[in-house]
C-alpha cells in the first residue's frame, strides 16, 4: 500500500465534491493526469478502480485517494448498485508517494515567531474506515456536495456551493483529518497501534504474521502486541480475526456467495474454520445468521 506525505503548511484546499450512484454494469470513466488528488468513497456496492499500475477493489467503508499525474479508471463493471461519494483537492506544497510509512515528525528549517514551523501530513492511498469514522466521514462529504450523478434517471445535477468559502475548506479540513495517519484529535493516542490496525483493515484476506507488522512499524513484535492491547484491549491476531469475521458478516447479507466462497474471501483457510469461529462469535452458524438477517436461501 502507498502513502502520502504532503509538507504543511499551506494546508491542502478542497475543490470540488459530489456523488455518484451506479447501476450494475456502470464502470468508472477513464481520466489522465487530472491535476489534483481524487478521493473516492463508498458507502454501498464496489468498485474495481485501476490507479497506474494499482488495483483496488473498493467496498463500503472503503476510501481511495488517487494520483493526481496517474491514470486511472475502472478495470471492472459494478455487479451490483453502488453509490459512492468523490472529492477533489490539491496542494500547493510538494508531495510524495511511497511504499514506506514513517512517523509524521516537524521539519528543520530556519524560522521565527512569525513563520510556523513546517510539519507533514502522511495520508494512506486506501484505507478502509470504521464505522465511527466512516459516519463522521460521510457527514463531511454530504456538506461538501457540489455534484450529483445519477446513472438511473440519466442525469447530472449540480448544487450551488461556494468551494472557496471559508466554512467549505474548514470542513474539508475536518474531513482530511479523519483520514490522516497522524490525527490530533485523541482518537488514537498510539501511532504504531493505529498503523497496525491500518494494516489489517487493509489485508485481512491475507496472511499476515506479528513479523510484517513489526517491520511495517519498525519495532519489536513484543512492543506490537504492547501498544496494541493497550489501544485495543485486544491482540493483533484476535482483531485479524474480527475484521475476517465482520467482512463474511457482511457478505453472508449483501451477497447471495456460498459460504465457502465467502470463508476464503475473507482470509480463512478452510469452511469449518469460519463456521466454528463465527458461531463462537456470533452464537449461531452463518447459514443461521444469513437466514435471519438477510432471508438469502441457505447454501453451503
Amino acid at each position: 500500500m502507498e502513502y502520502i506525505t504532503i509538507n504543511i503548511p499551506p494546508y491542502p484546499y478542497f475543490i470540488i465534491a459530489g456523488d455518484a450512484l451506479y447501476r450494475p454494469g456502470d464502470c468508472h470513466r477513464k481520466r489522465t493526469a487530472i491535476g489534483c488528488f481524487d478521493v473516492l468513497f463508498v458507502e454501498y456496492g464496489e468498485l474495481f478502480m485501476r490507479d497506474g499500475k494499482n488495483s483496488y477493489h473498493l467496498k463500503k467503508n472503503d476510501i481511495l485517494v488517487l494520483h493526481p499525474e496517474r491514470t486511472h479508471y475502472g478495470y471492472k463493471n459494478c455487479d451490483r448498485k453502488t453509490y459512492f461519494h468523490w472529492l477533489h483537492f490539491g496542494t500547493g506544497c510538494p508531495y510524495s508517494f511511497s511504499d514506506t510509512f514513517s512517523f509524521p515528525h516537524s521539519l528543520r528549517m530556519k524560522t521565527s515567531i512569525y513563520r510556523p514551523m513546517c510539519a507533514q501530513l502522511v495520508l494512506p492511498t486506501y484505507q478502509t474506515l470504521s464505522s465511527k469514522t466512516f459516519g463522521t466521514v460521510l457527514s463531511l462529504m454530504k456538506q461538501l456536495k457540489t455534484q450529483h450523478v445519477d446513472k438511473y434517471m440519466q442525469n447530472t445535477t449540480n448544487m450551488i456551493v461556494d468551494a472557496n468559502s471559508l466554512p467549505s475548506q474548514e470542513t474539508f479540513l475536518k474531513l482530511l483529518s479523519n483520514l490522516t495517519m497522524n490525527q490530533n484529535d485523541g482518537s488514537s493516542a498510539n501511532p504504531t497501534a493505529a498503523l497496525c490496525m491500518n494494516y489489517l483493515q487493509n489485508h485481512y484476506e491475507q496472511a499476515v504474521r506479528l513479523e510484517e507488522l513489526a517491520k511495517l512499524a519498525n519495532c519489536h513484535p513484543t512492543n506490537i502486541i504492547r501498544c496494541f492491547k493497550k489501544e485495543y484491549n485486544t491482540t493483533p491476531a484476535q482483531a485479524l480475526i474480527e475484521l475476517r469475521l465482520q467482512h463474511g458478516a457482511s457478505l453472508l447479507i449483501s451477497t447471495g456467495l456460498t459460504c465457502s466462497e465467502i470463508a476464503f474471501s475473507s482470509g480463512f483457510s478452510s469452511l469449518s474454520y469460519f463456521s466454528k469461529t463465527f458461531k463462537k462469535y456470533y452464537h449461531m452458524t452463518p447459514q443461521e445468521y444469513r437466514t435471519r438477517e438477510s432471508g438469502i436461501p441457505v447454501s453451503t
